[in-house]
């Protein structure tokens, strides 16, 4: 049965974080499908504890999915999330010479310096089996963006982020939300069909700047691999690293390009 997720937007002002709403409403039994859409967000807490706000200007959304999947085939289907958010975003470049891209894992990043647009942040609930999943999705589309950063030695914020409205003077949030949700409408309803999410990971693989560069993953806070980037594997979308003829993958980390060590 398809899911409509365009009938089941809960729109609100502001939220601490459409995440943490969603969470609770996924205990208390809400169906799969449904779409918390915050205006504004004040704190929600993204990779490792980070907490982040949102200004209003953005697309900032969360859904909640309820696939009946082992816990460790979770990451695949996020992978669905990130290709149907691209192709959404794509037609808002058309006359551009510069194309959107996946950055792995999550972000869509555009432009030479390859700035985040878009980024995904998953959380999923159960033991063996999935109880749930839950989607927090965040677009920059004519939100203000904070003066600074500060992440792993990156300060600037021309060298980290982009918006929408930058590339594109028509891009708005509601238009853009709602052409997101019909397409993964479409999207979501073919995943269980076995060879569906595979060929999205690989459809990502040829859509992603990661590939071929020098990259630092960072596991955690303070532990991170530097290497190639060589490729996406075709069905669960790790990433592997080579470094000094030697390849291992990864299935998540914070991801940055980085030029050859000479």
């Amino acid at each position: 049965m398809m899911i409509s997720f365009s009938t089941r937007v809960e729109h609100y002002p502001q939220l601490k974080s459409p995440m943490d709403l969603a969470k609770k409403r996924a205990e208390e039994q809400e169906p799969e499908g449904l779409v918390i859409w915050a205006d504004e967000i004040l704190k929600a807490v993204g990779r490792h504890g980070r907490t982040w706000s949102a200004n209003k200007g953005g697309m900032w959304i969360s859904l909640i999915l309820r696939p009946s999947l082992p816990v460790h085939e979770g990451p695949r289907l996020n992978y669905l999330a990130s290709w149907t958010l691209l192709q959404t975003l794509k037609p808002y470049f058309q006359d551009r010479e510069e194309k959107p891209t996946l950055k792995w894992p999550n972000d869509i990043v555009v432009g030479k310096k390859n700035q985040k647009l878009a980024g995904i942040l998953t959380w999923a609930h159960g033991k063996k089996d999935l109880e749930y999943l839950i989607w927090g999705i965040g677009v920059n589309i004519s939100n203000a963006l904070p003066e600074s950063f500060e992440y792993h030695g990156v300060h600037k914020r021309e060298d980290l982020a982009t918006r929408l409205c930058d590339w594109n003077g028509d891009a708005k949030v509601e238009k853009l939300l709602f052409e997101f949700l019909n397409q993964l409408e479409e999207e979501y309803g073919k995943w269980q069909d076995p060879d569906f999410l595979t060929s999205r990971i690989q459809d990502l693989a040829e859509n992603c700047s990661t590939l071929g560069q020098w990259v630092r993953l960072y596991i955690n806070e303070e532990d991170y691999m530097e290497g190639i980037a060589r490729r996406m594997d075709p069905y669960t979308g790790q990433l592997v690293i080579e470094r000094d003829g030697k390849e291992k993958a990864y299935f998540a980390g914070d991801c940055f390009h980085l030029r050859e060590p000479e």
